[in-house]
């Protein structure tokens, strides 16, 4: 045990100087029980200063950062993990960071039953209201485990299915595009090629896509950057352009 806890002191200060990529790769490596020890510290420290700094959640805290990009497979293993532990609340938090192309994993084949699943998305407390914003198909898949809820809280939540709508057309929108690309990404420049099919969607879906390449490290943050950039720049051009002469 004492082994464990030198162990964790230095990675908690390993965490606090690498990068979060970086650090997210080294401890991936590491098995469940020594990242539940950090999490549940860390925590606990964020639970601590959450109401004395402007912080949005806590996965916000720099410390935290390293856990959005372990690997989506390690986020699934750390809630089967946190559930047996009958630790709801630290396994809830991994829902806000999952990808929504493995939300349907989480169902089939993490969680035991449906009452587990829904315990789960209670423990997110207030959070359960972003997720039609973040997850849509978590989003669809608490509606249909609050089916028969008489709290009040399905009603709720349903305010917010047209913003579901709208990121599951996103994420439809992603998916080909993804589908396209490996197709041809052994013959392209991926920035000008996702340039080219990106910049005829709608700014929303376009916003959504770059999101979505991100978290799923198609691209870097420095190449959504540049291709924020340039649609800024279109965007820019087309609201001063003249209008043409009606003839």
């Amino acid at each position: 045990m004492m082994g464990n806890e030198k162990l964790i002191t230095c990675l908690k200060y390993f965490i606090q100087i690498t990068e979060p990529i970086k650090a997210a790769h080294r401890l991936e490596k590491f098995k469940e029980d020594i990242l539940f020890a950090i999490l549940q510290e860390n925590y606990q420290s964020y639970l601590n200063k959450k109401n004395s700094i402007e912080v949005k959640s806590f996965f916000d805290f720099k410390i935290n950062e390293f856990w959005k990009h372990i690997s989506e497979e390690k986020r699934l293993f750390m809630i089967r993990f946190l559930i047996a532990k009958d630790e709801f609340k630290l396994a809830s938090l991994f829902l806000l960071i999952l990808s929504p192309n493995y939300s349907e994993q989480l169902t089939n084949n993490i969680l035991l039953s449906k009452e587990i699943e829904k315990r789960l998305y209670i423990a997110l407390e207030d959070d359960i209201f972003i997720l039609a914003q973040i997850n849509p198909v978590l989003y669809f898949r608490l509606l249909d485990l609050l089916s028969d809820d008489t709290t009040g809280i399905l009603e709720v939540l349903q305010e917010f299915e047209a913003i579901a709508e709208l990121k599951l057309s996103s994420l439809k929108e992603f998916s080909k595009t993804i589908e396209d690309y490996n197709k041809v990404k052994s013959s392209v420049f991926p920035l000008q090629w996702f340039y080219s099919q990106l910049k005829s969607l709608d700014i929303g879906h376009r916003n959504d896509v770059l999101e979505y390449l991100q978290k799923e490290q198609v691209i870097s943050i420095q190449d959504k950057q540049v291709l924020d950039m340039l649609f800024d720049k279109d965007s820019k051009f087309f609201l001063h352009s003249p209008p043409k002469n009606a003839g």
